[in-house]
């Protein structure tokens, strides 16, 4: 809604400056005599996992020690870093804002200035690409850093709350550094590039099945988050796995129910819940018995 203040550090700013400059400093350890080339690529290949490793390392200790030490001082402070961190892992605005400006350069009839837009977005040469070129790179890295800056950290910060949400972070910032095929990178970047494509792999396609089957702006997918809370018992019961289940099936049959009832509303939102729990919790119990009460 609000996004976040260029003027402010960003986590994923610092994240970046510590690739950069751990980057450099691993790459000369691999270097021959007078500073040329890297001895061979297996040495390139162990230079980019310990980027990765002391990358992931720091970004893991420097998150759960900011939340340690807050929830230390006192619990409600824990709960709003916590809050702040979250906050700021997402990216939905300032992807939207970025994307916006190309959008309205390509309008006023301006390429010069839609390609500067889009060079924020992007990481390749902008300088030879026609309003067409502008415009697929601007949808293209817009579908992407839907799964990437949105759909991905979600899913993640949902699991394992900031820790987890900063480790994905960093991971995909790497990636986007690093993990291109070129002269400079095949080697050093591929430990990077491999472990974005595994943490990627089920919100990706989870972001495609969202952007085409499910339209974010459709009443279902907005009702579901907001008016489900009927069946916050089922994660309570049985786990957040399963709660995270329910959610899905929940805002597919919330979207259908309007057939028999007529237009999206409250009594349709509890009618599709009611028939998630008959669905779901038989299934539920017979996989996994219920819980024994203390």
């Amino acid at each position: 809604l609000f996004g976040a203040p260029y003027w402010l550090p960003h986590p994923i700013r610092l994240i970046g400056k510590l690739i950069a400059g751990a980057g450099q400093k691993i790459r000369r350890f691999g270097k021959g005599k007078a500073g040329q080339g890297p001895i061979n690529p297996a040495v390139e290949l162990w230079q980019g996992a310990g980027l990765v490793f002391l990358v992931l390392a720091s970004t893991g200790a420097v998150t759960v020690s900011l939340l340690l030490l807050a929830y230390g001082l006192h619990p409600y402070l824990g709960i709003a870093a916590e809050a702040v961190m979250t906050y700021q892992a997402l990216a939905a605005k300032c992807l939207k804002t970025e994307s916006m400006k190309v959008y309205q350069a390509l309008k006023e009839g301006s390429l010069q200035q839609a390609r500067h837009a889009v060079s924020m977005i992007v990481g390749r040469d902008t300088e030879c690409l026609d309003e067409e070129g502008v415009a697929k790179a601007a949808v293209e890295t817009v579908a992407e850093n839907t799964s990437d800056g949105v759909i991905a950290p979600m899913l993640y910060l949902a699991v394992g709350g900031p820790a987890l949400g900063f480790f994905y972070k960093a991971v995909n910032t790497m990636d986007s550094m690093v993990g291109y095929k070129n002269d400079q990178s095949l080697h050093f970047g591929r430990a990077a590039a491999k472990l974005d494509d595994a943490v990627n792999f089920l919100p990706a396609r989870l972001a495609a099945l969202l952007l085409v089957a499910v339209p974010v702006t459709s009443p279902g997918v907005l009702l579901a988050p907001l008016l489900c809370t009927c069946l916050a018992p089922v994660a309570g019961q049985f786990g957040w796995g399963w709660g995270l289940a329910a959610g899905f099936i929940h805002m597919t049959i919330v979207q259908n129910t309007s057939i028999l009832h007529g237009g999206m509303n409250l009594y349709n939102n509890g009618f599709a819940a009611g028939l998630v729990c008959i669905l779901l919790i038989p299934i539920i119990k017979s996989i996994s018995p219920e819980p024994e009460e203390d």
